[in-house]
């Protein structure tokens, strides 16, 4: 029989797995900035891009996928 302790661990390891990775994913992106503090020991301190380089960023990449379907269907157009 499994101890609720020790699913109560998996749970909390999962969600925290899961927020590293969206904060990964976040950084990659050039959505946060992440700056390392020094106080008792060293730790990272996020911080969100201004709102309008955000809005350029989404505003990008809203327009690669819209480029990508404008070229397939072109593409599609052409051999039907």
């Amino acid at each position: 029989m499994v101890k609720r302790n020790y699913i109560a661990d998996i749970e909390k390891a999962l969600k925290e797995r899961t927020i590293r990775k969206y904060i990964q994913r976040l950084d990659h992106e050039g959505f946060i900035i992440k700056k390392v503090e020094e106080g008792k020991r060293l730790k990272y301190v996020y911080t969100a891009v201004p709102i309008q380089e955000a809005w350029n960023k989404v505003k990008g990449k809203i327009q690669q996928i819209i480029d990508e379907i404008t070229r397939v269907l072109e593409i599609k157009a052409v051999l039907f």
